[in-house]
């Protein structure tokens, strides 16, 4: 069964090896990319747990046409995707920067991505929200649309914000994937017995992490778990 989840990235331990398979729509070979695209701006790196650095450029990409992410689960147990308080997406990319965020709700700065800092929300939590899940039962695909948006936990630079927020306010600052091969990591969850479907929020059970090469250049790409 395919659900599409109406999702779209942006203003978006390992525990136990499961297997995978990625299948890109027309993919092709070469290496991978680290997304070395020879900026020589100095944003934070990584995405979640990592430190902010400057943003010393106020431009901020825009969206890009769609990339869909199609997660199947076909193995016999029952998953689940947790979409987190407001927008902490499951997907990570790898970049030249380290693994980011597909989402502008980098950790652990309850952050806000630098688009709304930079029209004025002093950042925070109060675009939070409850959170979300998407139920992965055997044989269930979940279909996530993403803008091709990779995020870096940075801390605003006080020339592209306005006077009312305050100097230091992190924020996460959109950068344009380019069509290439690259890795990533997707982080699933393995609900308990007794919770974590019908609507409960977060995972109830344990998370694991599994690893896929995707190609970019393609318009979208087919994770197998179980």
């Amino acid at each position: 069964m395919v659900r599409n989840a109406t999702r779209l990235f942006g203003p978006l331990v390992l525990l136990t090896l499961v297997s995978l398979t990625l299948v890109a729509a027309t993919g092709c070979g070469g290496e991978v990319s680290f997304f070395d695209d020879n900026d020589d701006d100095d944003i934070g790196s990584g995405g979640r747990g990592s430190v902010p650095g400057p943003a010393p450029q106020c431009d901020l990409a825009p969206p890009g046409s769609t990339f869909t992410f199609r997660i199947s689960n076909v193995g016999p147990r029952r998953l689940q995707l947790n979409y987190g308080w407001g927008g902490d997406w499951p997907i990570q990319l790898l970049t030249n920067r380290g693994f980011a965020e597909t989402s502008s709700w980098a950790e652990p700065e309850c952050g806000t991505s630098c688009r709304a800092t930079f029209d004025g929300f002093p950042g925070g939590c109060a675009l939070g929200g409850p959170g979300s899940n998407d139920d992965l039962l055997p044989g269930d695909t979940v279909a996530i649309a993403w803008d091709r948006l990779t995020y870096t936990l940075v801390t605003a630079n006080p020339a592209c914000t306005p006077d009312e927020v305050p100097d230091g306010t992190p924020c996460a600052f959109p950068r344009a994937a380019p069509p290439e091969r690259t890795e990533g990591i997707l982080t699933l969850c393995i609900p308990s017995i007794n919770g974590g479907f019908q609507g409960s929020v977060g995972c109830t059970g344990t998370t694991f992490e599994v690893t896929f090469t995707a190609d970019l250049s393609q318009d979208e790409a087919v994770i197998e778990v179980q």
